[in-house]
């Protein structure tokens, strides 16, 4: 690589803070003069779209399916819900605030029914 396009390179990944297994692979092309210097930016970026701060969000039943839990990173829930079309509501209004974010929407034996991006 020339020193010019290795610079960049490196300043536009230490901005990332973070390296997917498809942007390596890139830059081992890259490398090969495989892909123009020019196109590298849009194929990293495109490889790390759902890598960089992709938060996700659960709705999910609470043990005896009474009630349905929002919750955020599936560490702990946020909220209560009786209703699961209210907790669907709240958790897509999280996770449209906190774009890019994927909502996850389980039945009541914890199987993901229905999976949304934002």
């Amino acid at each position: 690589m020339d020193s010019n396009f290795s610079t960049r390179l490196t300043s536009f990944l230490g901005r990332l803070g973070k390296i997917s297994v498809n942007a390596l692979i890139f830059l081992i092309l890259l490398e090969s003069r495989f892909y123009s210097p020019l196109s590298w930016e849009v194929l990293i970026i495109h490889s790390l779209k759902e890598d960089i701060t992709m938060k996700e969000y659960t709705v999910a039943p609470n043990k005896d399916v009474t009630g349905w839990y929002v919750k955020i990173e599936d560490v702990a829930p946020t909220d209560l819900y009786d209703m699961r079309s209210t907790a669907i509501e709240k958790a897509e209004e999280l996770a449209k605030g906190d774009s890019p974010s994927r909502l996850l929407i389980l039945n009541d034996q914890h199987e993901v029914e229905e999976e949304r991006t934002f």
